[in-house]
């Protein structure tokens, strides 16, 4: 899933820190999903007299349990933002940003915006686009 932050900057430099509201529907790579039945049954052989025996357990049924995990790229902290963004009043910026659900299960996150020093001032018009089918065009 791709995000572009759209907005109009008043002031210099801008950091920005993505965090957890878009639907994921990226999945990186296959995993059991959750609430999948395995079942397990136990063998064991063994001689009896002249006769080679088996015993079978009962069967087990254990179902596979939810993993959450969300991946953000570029990677980015307050100390270290992912973007650092440059403009003047009137100036439109564009930032992307890529959360990939890693995990077995259905999850969703939310995208937002802060503003970090060196930049004091304020921004106005945010908007954060979906790109759906992830051709960069919205």
């Amino acid at each position: 899933m791709r995000n572009t932050a759209h907005h109009d900057p008043k002031g210099v430099w801008i950091g920005l820190l993505a965090a957890v509201f878009c639907p994921i529907v990226t999945s990186v790579h296959a995993q059991t999903p959750a609430g999948t039945p395995i079942d397990n049954q136990a063998s064991a052989g063994f001689q009896s007299s002249l006769v080679a025996e088996t015993a079978l357990s009962n069967v087990v049924t254990t179902s596979v349990g939810a993993s959450y995990t969300l991946r953000l790229t570029p990677p980015g902290t307050v100390a270290a933002p992912a973007r650092q963004l440059a403009g003047v009043a009137g100036d439109t910026l564009y930032c992307t940003f890529t959360i990939d659900n890693l995990g077995n299960a259905p999850d969703s996150a939310a995208a937002t915006y802060q503003v970090l020093p060196v930049s004091n001032t304020l921004i106005g018009n945010v908007i954060f686009f979906l790109d759906t089918n992830g051709n960069s065009r919205f």
